[in-house]
């Protein structure tokens, strides 16, 4: 993915950041929808850009 162009990756990282603790903790099913969830982002660039755009408070 080509983080450069996102407004904002922070929810990106979470998200990887999440895959690793859920992986940690051998929770095999969480980590299968967690990674459909990345690689749906990944394959999918208008989805990635919405889900990385700056929330408005």
């Amino acid at each position: 993915i080509v983080f450069e162009w996102l407004p904002n990756v922070d929810r990106i990282y979470k998200l990887i950041m999440e895959i690793y603790l859920v992986r940690e903790c051998c929770e095999f099913r969480m980590e299968e929808n967690l990674l459909a969830k990345l690689i749906f982002l990944y394959r999918n660039g208008s989805m990635r850009f919405q889900y990385t755009k700056a929330k408005i408070d």
